[in-house]
């Protein structure tokens, strides 16, 4: 697990990915500023359209007209909805209100949804070998609700889709989720569902990163008192 940056909230710390989407499998980027998010995710889009890759967002309405501007406005020179490597954007919220069942989220909906998806961009089977970036905040928005547990799950099931399918899949998730004391244990538990970590490139508060580096050189033991999360 990556440790926190050694600064305070006007830290200036940069991202961990550098410009290559396919230099990680499953990773979580924890962020403060929204526009240090859509630096990141505008980079990666541009890093998957050369060599053929396709680019799936799955993020709220307000996140994906952000990133269009960026990406189809300000840098003339992106060139994402060919065939040869096609730009998906797809609205999180509006995924998860088709999947709700009786307020709650069905996870098997979910995942029937998101499975269709990767069919239609990359084959049932994985069978054309194009190789996806995904970014997704699905996992964010269930956190937003409390639903902890079901975040962890869905986490589960993107591993289960890794199987069939080539991605970069990057979640995001905003660090504010966290400010609140004890909730430092549910982002250790984040953390460990991925295999790359990149913290934020500041937090909300100076209190909000101690906690966060205790939890951190205390990670062990709190995965193992936390198994599952209690009500929020």
């Amino acid at each position: 697990m990556s440790s926190v940056p050694p600064s305070g909230p006007a830290s200036g710390y940069q991202d961990s990915f550098g410009s290559d989407h396919r230099a990680f499998d499953h990773a979580v980027q924890f962020y403060l500023d929204e526009s240090f998010l859509l630096r990141l995710l505008s980079r990666m889009i541009r890093s998957a359209a050369p060599v053929g890759d396709a680019a799936i967002v799955i993020a709220t309405e307000n996140r994906l007209e952000a990133l269009a501007r960026r990406l189809f406005h300000e840098d003339r020179a992106s060139n994402l909805d060919s065939h040869q490597h096609p730009y998906v954007a797809l609205d999180a919220s509006e995924l998860l209100a088709m999947c709700r069942s009786g307020g709650a989220v069905d996870l098997s909906r979910l995942k029937a949804s998101i499975q269709n998806l990767l069919s239609q961009v990359a084959g049932p089977h994985g069978e054309t070998q194009r190789r996806l970036f995904i970014y997704g905040e699905l996992v964010a928005l269930l956190c937003a609700e409390g639903r902890f547990d079901a975040a962890l799950e869905l986490e589960r099931i993107w591993d289960e889709f890794g199987r069939t399918w080539m991605f970069s899949l990057l979640c995001g998730y905003p660090i504010r989720q966290f400010d609140k004391p004890g909730f430092e244990k549910f982002f250790i538990r984040i953390c460990a569902t991925h295999a790359t970590v990149s913290p934020p490139e500041s937090y909300p508060s100076v209190a909000c990163e101690r906690r966060i580096a205790y939890a951190i050189a205390n990670s062990s033991w709190l995965l193992d008192q936390n198994r599952h999360f209690p009500p929020t």
